[in-house]
């Protein structure tokens, strides 16, 4: 078996605590549906246009500010993304099959609150089981009246 067919047939890569600081190198594995990047050095979500497939993601404990190159990971069921830089929950729009979304304690200036899109909680208000979003200074519940 050579080199590209292996990739191609891959489910599952644990590239965590490796100090990566970019995503990159993995367009050959299209069938990935597990992608384990967390406590990395990471700062975009980027270079997941090819893992169409990809049903988990876990990129918790890196330096993203913002989450982008997300949106075509329509089939994306669990997204790991606590202990980051993020100031807002954004770009989730096209994820309809969200059942987890882990934010939880972002690293935040203590006068700051995450905040979420919209958007983003009208499209996973119907999929959506497990939402964490501890320890980010969030005091009004209302913009989460949208989840049902």
């Amino acid at each position: 078996e050579d080199e590209n067919a292996f990739l191609k047939r891959l489910t599952h890569i644990n590239l965590s605590d490796k100090k990566i600081e970019k995503i990159d190198g993995l367009e050959h594995c299209t069938s990935l549906q597990c992608l384990y990047l967390y406590e990395n050095k990471i700062k975009r979500i980027e270079n997941l246009s090819f893992a169409l497939n990809l049903t988990h993601l876990y990129l918790q404990d890196n330096f993203i500010s913002r989450i982008e190159n997300v949106g075509m990971l329509r089939n994306l069921r669990k997204l790991f993304i606590g202990g980051n830089e993020l100031t807002e929950i954004s770009g989730l729009a096209s994820c309809n099959y969200l059942e987890e979304l882990h934010c939880q304690a972002q690293r935040l200036p203590t006068d700051q609150c995450l905040t979420f899109e919209t958007a983003t909680l009208h499209a996973v208000s119907g999929s959506l089981q497990v939402f964490n979003i501890q320890k980010n200074n969030i005091s009004q519940v209302s913009q989460f009246r949208v989840l049902r």
